[in-house]
């Protein structure tokens, strides 16, 4: 036995509802990708400067570096 369906319509307040749904899904994700970019960030941030902490003369390569 088959079912097959014709031209199914969802009324408009349903459609709008499933949108912005669908929408704030995305929001919510667009959001977890960023605070995951920030953190990675962060931890870079971090381990550069403890890099920098042991070693002045790696802060001095590295503002030369910048220069060229």
């Amino acid at each position: 036995m088959s079912v097959e369906s014709k031209d199914v319509r969802l009324p408009i307040q349903l459609q709008r509802a499933m949108a912005a749904e669908a929408e704030a899904a995305r929001e919510a994700r667009a959001k977890v990708i960023a605070a995951e970019g920030e953190q990675k960030a962060s931890r870079a941030l971090r381990e550069a400067s403890e890099v920098i902490g042991d070693s002045p003369a790696a802060l001095q390569l590295r503002y030369l570096q910048i220069q060229d």
